[in-house]
């Protein structure tokens, strides 16, 4: 039998966020809360970073003492996702719980919320330990480093993994996505924004000619679709080994 939601939930974000969640940030936010393996494949721009940072507060402030890790691809997700717990939390009434604030760590209920970039290789960050472990833009993030880094924080502690993000490629995320008894997946696309009225339909009619409604980068960006390789210029395990995390280079 399914479980029921709490009719509250929706009144205590308005009052702790000021934010009024759409139909289906409700949903993931009340599995993520109320299950240990969760995963959500959005269709990009829908609020799923806003979504999970409202999470990772609502996990600090439950259960004190607890270390919320946030993993991201690169500095700059890491530091966007940070940046957004930062400021939902700097206006709400749980700003008195706040006992200290870095670029990259805050100190709520003796809970601590960091976020960390993982790399190319996630060196830097191995060895944590995590109650619950977010990993943002999952799909980018190596099988490897989620294999061997990322996964074992949360062995000792029995820790929470969520992952979030629009598609890339039949890796990690996509086999947790079609893993029915082991993760809780939830998957939303354009017509879920559309129908919150978060995107107009005129919106997405420009994005599908401008794109063309058929073409990979509609399908992975707004239909949030796993896409085969066959169906793809390059595979995604040659794409995989290609990406890394470089330093912009200045103005010249």
């Amino acid at each position: 039998m399914k479980k029921k939601k709490p009719l509250s939930l929706r009144k205590v974000i308005k009052e702790l966020f000021n934010i009024t969640l759409y139909n289906y940030q409700q949903d993931f936010l009340y599995d993520c809360i109320n299950n240990q393996r969760i995963v959500g494949v959005f269709c990009r721009q829908t609020g799923k970073s806003m979504t999970i940072a409202m999470v990772a507060v609502i996990e600090a402030i439950k259960n004190p003492g607890s270390h919320i890790v946030i993993v991201a691809p690169t500095d700059r997700q890491a530091g966007e996702l940070f940046k957004k717990i930062a400021d939902f939390v700097k206006d709400s009434p749980v700003s008195s719980e706040v006992s200290s604030v870095t670029m990259r760590q805050m100190v709520i209920k003796n809970s601590r919320i960091s976020a960390f970039p993982c790399g190319d290789s996630g060196d830097t960050i191995r060895g944590m330990t995590a109650n619950v472990l977010i990993m943002e833009e999952a799909a980018y993030i190596k099988d490897s480093i989620v294999n061997q880094v990322l996964m074992p924080m949360v062995a000792a502690t029995q820790g929470k993994v969520i992952k979030i993000s629009t598609p890339f490629s039949m890796n990690h995320f996509y086999n947790s996505f079609q893993s029915d008894d082991a993760y809780k997946s939830h998957h939303y696309t354009w017509q879920h924004a559309v129908d919150a009225k978060h995107f107009t339909m005129d919106f997405i009619d420009e994005q599908k000619n401008q794109l063309g409604e058929h073409s990979i980068e509609f399908r992975t960006e707004y239909c949030a679709e796993f896409i085969p390789d066959e169906d793809a210029f390059f595979s995604w395990e040659l794409i995989d080994k290609c990406i890394g995390d470089y330093e912009m280079l200045g103005e010249i």
